[in-house]
C-alpha cells in the first residue's frame, strides 16, 4: 500500500511537520498519555473524553491531566465522538483515535439484537462525524464486536473503505504511515501492572508498556469481581472516504422519518430530531453510576436497596412446608434466576443461592433448574426449597449415583481435585462421608465434572474393569468418515504427570472410540457445533483435548480454541462462562451401566432450539 500524500512522512523520532492526532472517549487518558509517551516528539496530540472534568476525577482520580498537560497535550472534556463535525472545522485531524467503545451493558441482558444495534447507530454517526474532521479515521474493536456491531456495514453507510487492519500487539504508528517509526525509549516509571502489558486480559497492547490501561467506564468506583474487561481479539481498524457514494435515498416524510446516516426509523420528526443530537449515548451515565448501581453503594445502602427489591418481589410461604413461592412481574422480566431469588427471600446470601440451585432445590414452573443464569420471564412460578442442611453447609455433598460394595459410583463436581488424601478431593470427601477409605478407579481431572468409580481401600481381589463413557461438545461438523463410530489411539497422561521424557521412556498408550451423535444446524454466521461420546478406559480431559484440538475439532470452552470460542453468540458464551464442556456421564463397572442426566449446554440439539426460540425461552 503506497503512503497517502496527505498523511506525513515520519523517520526517525522527529519530523519537519507533525501529524495531528484526536484521541475520542479516552476513559482514563491512558491511551493518550502513552501516545504522548511513546511517540511525543512526532506528533500533534489532542486527547478527549465525554466527561466533564470533575466527572472524569470522580470516575479516575489518578487521572493524568497534569503530565498531559506537561508534555503539551491539550484535553477536552464534554466532546462527544458522534458530534465531532459540529465541534471542529473540515479536516482539523490526519487521525481521529477511537479505542473500544462501549454503551455499558444495561440492554444485553434483556435483549442482545438491540444492545448490538445501539453500538451500530454509534459506529454509523461516529464514522460520519469523523470522516467530516478527519483524514483518517480509526476505531479499535474486541472479539465479535466488529460481525456483530456490523462494523463494515456502517463504513459503507457512510461512504468509507477498510484501508488498514492489523493487531494491537503490533507498533501503534501503523495507524498514520507505512514507515517505521522508533518509538521513545521506555521509561521505568511508565510501568503499568503486569496484566495490561502481558496479554492476560485477551490481547497484548504496543503502548501497554508506556501506560495503556484498558479501564471500565466506572473507573475507581466500580466494586465488582472483574474490575477489568477481557479484550480478547482486539484489532486496529482505520477507515478513508471514498469519493463514490452509496447513500440510499431519504424516504418521503409523509410515511415515516429516516435518519440518513445509520437508517433508523422514527415516528416523529421530534424524534429524528432528538436522535440526530444524541445518537448513542451510554445507557447509564459514569455521573450516575454510583448513585444508581449497587456495586458502588455501602453495605447499609445494599441492604436498603434489598429490602426495597424484596418489597417488589411476590414471596409467599407455602403452608406446612419449608418452601417459598416466587412470582416473576413484568418488572423483573429478563433478570438471572439466582439473582431473583437472592433478593426475592430474606436472608438468602448470593452463595446460598447458588448452592440451593446446584442442589435440585429451585424449580421454575413445575420443572427442577439447575442453571442460575437462567433468564426468567414475566409470570414464571418459582418454588424454592430451603433445606438447612444443605444452606448452612457450604462444603460438597458427593451424590452417590451407583452402590455395589466395595465399588460406590459418585458424581464429582466441576473443580473438585479426584486423588489427594488433603481436604477437598473426591478421596477425602467421600472417605468423610462414609466413614471409610475409598481410592478412586476414575482419574477425572479438575476441569472434567462426572461420574467416577471409587473402590474401598483394603478390599482384597482384582479391581473392577470401568469403562468410561464421556460426552464433549466441539467445534465444527465431522467429516462422513467419523461416522457411525472412529477408533483411534493417542498418548494419554495426565496434566499433573507431565515431565520432560527421554526418547525411550514408556507412553501409555490408550484405544478411544469416538462416537459423534448429533450437530447442530447449519445457521448464518453461527460456527457449528457437535456432540461427541468418547469411550475409554482412561478418562484423561487434557488429553483428550489435545487431540481433538489437533484434529481441528477443538472442545468448546478449551482455552486453546480461543478463536473459535469468540466467533460464539454472546449469549452462548454467558452459558459456557469460558468452562470446558467435556464431562463422564455413563460408566460401566464389570459391566454395570450407570449414567447421569447430561447437562444441556453439552447437547447440540439443545443450541439448535437456542438458535431457533431464542435464549429466554430456554
Amino acid at each position: 500500500m503506497k503512503q497517502s500524500s496527505t498523511m506525513k512522512m515520519i523517520s526517525g523520532a522527529t519530523c519537519k511537520e507533525k501529524t495531528r492526532i484526536l484521541t475520542v472517549g479516552d476513559g482514563d487518558l491512558s491511551l493518550s498519555l502513552a501516545l504522548a509517551r511513546a511517540y511525543g516528539k512526532c506528533i500533534s496530540l489532542t486527547a478527549s473524553v465525554l466527561d466533564s472534568e470533575d466527572d472524569l476525577l470522580k470516575a479516575y482520580p489518578c487521572a493524568p491531566i497534569k503530565e498531559l498537560q506537561s508534555r503539551n497535550v491539550d484535553v477536552l472534556y464534554g466532546l462527544d465522538g458522534t458530534q465531532l463535525h459540529h465541534r471542529f472545522p473540515s479536516k482539523s485531524w490526519d487521525l481521529t483515535c477511537f479505542h473500544h467503545p462501549h454503551l455499558g451493558l444495561a440492554s444485553l441482558d434483556t435483549d442482545e439484537a438491540e444492545h448490538a444495534n445501539r453500538h451500530f447507530i454509534l459506529l454509523c454517526h461516529y464514522l460520519y462525524s469523523a470522516q467530516q474532521v478527519s483524514e483518517f479515521v480509526h476505531i479499535c474493536l474486541c472479539g465479535t464486536q466488529p460481525d456483530t456491531w456490523r462494523l463494515l456495514q456502517a463504513a459503507d453507510y457512510c461512504s468509507m473503505h477498510l484501508i488498514k487492519k492489523f493487531s494491537t500487539s503490533a507498533p501503534f504508528s501503523k495507524l498514520w504511515t507505512e514507515g517505521e517509526v522508533a518509538a521513545a525509549e521506555m521509561d521505568p516509571n511508565f510501568s503499568v501492572p503486569r496484566r495490561y502489558r502481558n496479554g492476560r486480559l485477551g490481547s497484548r497492547h504496543m503502548l501497554g508498556k508506556y501506560g495503556y490501561r484498558h479501564r471500565r467506564t466506572e473507573g475507581e468506583r466500580y466494586k465488582g469481581k472483574a474490575n477489568d474487561t477481557n479484550v480478547a481479539g482486539s484489532m486496529h481498524y482505520v477507515f478513508k472516504f471514498q469519493a463514490k457514494s452509496t447513500m440510499i435515498k431519504e424516504a418521503p416524510k409523509s410515511l415515516f422519518y429516516t435518519c440518513d446516516i445509520c437508517r433508523s426509523s422514527f415516528p416523529s420528526e421530534h424524534s429524528l430530531s432528538l436522535h440526530m443530537n444524541a445518537p448513542a449515548m451510554p445507557a447509564v451515565q459514569p455521573t450516575t453510576v454510583a448513585d444508581t448501581n449497587p456495586r458502588f453503594q455501602t453495605q447499609g445502602e445494599l441492604r436498603e436497596d434489598k429490602i426495597a427489591t424484596l418489597k417488589s418481589i411476590s414471596c409467599i410461604d407455602l403452608m406446612n412446608t419449608n418452601q417459598k413461592k416466587l412470582e416473576v412481574s413484568k418488572e423483573h422480566s429478563g433478570k438471572r434466576l439466582r439473582w431473583f431469588i437472592q433478593h426475592g427471600i430474606p436472608d438468602l446470601s448470593k452463595r446460598k443461592a447458588e448452592v440451593s440451585i446446584q442442589a435440585g432445590l429451585v424449580k421454575i414452573n413445575n420443572t427442577v433448574v439447575m442453571d442460575s443464569s437462567r433468564i426468567l420471564d414475566s409470570d414464571d412460578i418459582i418454588i424454592v426449597s430451603l433445606q438447612e442442611a444443605v444452606c448452612s453447609s457450604l462444603g460438597p455433598n458427593l451424590e452417590i449415583v451407583h452402590r455395589k460394595p466395595p465399588v460406590l459410583v459418585v458424581f464429582k463436581p466441576l473443580g473438585m481435585r479426584t486423588k489427594g488424601d488433603f481436604p477437598g478431593t473426591l478421596e477425602s470427601t467421600l472417605s468423610e462421608q462414609e466413614g471409610s477409605r475409598y481410592s478412586s478407579l476414575s482419574p477425572l481431572e479438575t476441569s472434567c465434572a462426572g461420574l467416577c468409580a471409587l473402590v474401598q481401600t483394603g478390599h482384597e481381589g482384582s479391581p473392577p474393569v470401568v469403562v468410561h463413557s464421556m460426552t464433549a461438545l466441539i467445534y465444527g461438523k465431522l467429516p462422513d468418515y467419523w461416522y457411525p463410530f472412529k477408533e483411534v489411539t493417542i498418548n494419554v497422561e495426565p496434566k499433573w504427570k507431565k515431565r520432560k521424557h527421554s526418547e525411550n521412556a514408556a507412553v501409555n498408550r490408550e484405544l478411544l472410540k469416538l462416537f459423534p451423535v448429533a450437530t447442530t444446524k447449519m445457521q448464518k454466521d453461527h460456527v457449528p457445533m457437535t456432540t461427541l461420546r468418547i469411550e475409554t478406559y482412561y478418562p484423561c480431559s487434557s488429553s483428550l483435548c489435545r487431540f481433538l484440538r489437533l484434529e481441528g475439532f477443538g472442545v468448546v470452552g478449551d482455552s486453546f480454541c480461543r478463536k473459535e470460542y469468540l466467533q460464539l453468540k454472546r449469549s452462548i458464551r454467558n452459558r459456557i462462562k469460558d468452562k470446558l464442556c467435556i464431562g463422564c456421564y455413563e460408566i460401566q463397572v464389570d459391566g454395570v451401566l450407570v449414567s447421569h442426566e447430561v447437562p444441556q449446554k453439552l447437547l447440540a440439539s439443545f443450541w439448535d432450539a437456542h438458535y431457533e426460540h431464542g435464549e429466554s425461552k430456554l
